[in-house]
């Protein structure tokens, strides 16, 4: 690559990135993967490489990746606001590599996981709306009004319908 993307791998690690712009690492080394919506921990750094990885969504990279998906930046722009940040000294240099990618717009494998979570998401909501149902289905008049259970079913479902249309309005705009 170019003489500054080299210059940073290095001398600086994903894991002082991760310092550097907030991200909260617990003290076993693990933090909230930013290349997908985290609950747990997955995200580890490797002393020897400098590099981290998510053991959850498989990605990760080096300290100018993490910073590209932190700062939300291209690939060049992280490079040289860790060149800033760091003092390295770099000259401002363009890496020819890499293609200039617009402020704001998902790289294209950012863009292929999220639409397959919005797919898995929303084969789980089908799945639960159909379940729901079917409870629903067991239930005469008489048996409905006894049970909290049928008024917690009825919750879920119109919760449910409520997520799918969501879905569906966010998918045409």
């Amino acid at each position: 690559m170019g003489l500054l993307f080299d210059l940073i791998r290095q001398q600086v690690t994903a894991r002082q990135v991760a310092d550097q712009y907030g991200l909260s690492v617990n003290r076993y080394g693990k933090a909230l993967c930013p290349w997908h919506s985290d609950r747990n921990p997955s995200l580890s750094f490797d002393k020897r490489t400098g590099r981290c990885k998510c053991f959850a969504c498989n990605c990760g990279g080096s300290a100018i990746d993490l910073a590209a998906i932190l700062l939300n930046m291209t690939a060049l722009e992280a490079a040289k606001q860790i060149n800033a940040d760091f003092q390295l000294g770099c000259d401002d240099v363009q890496d020819k590599h890499r293609p200039i990618r617009p402020k704001g717009v998902q790289s294209p494998d950012l863009q292929r996981r999220e639409q397959e979570e919005d797919a898995k998401r929303y084969s789980e909501c089908c799945a639960k709306l159909h379940q729901l149902r079917q409870q629903l289905a067991q239930y005469t008049p008489e048996s409905a009004e006894a049970s909290p259970e049928f008024t917690r079913c009825l919750q879920e479902l119109a919760d449910i319908q409520v997520e799918l249309e969501n879905m569906s309005q966010g998918k045409e705009r």
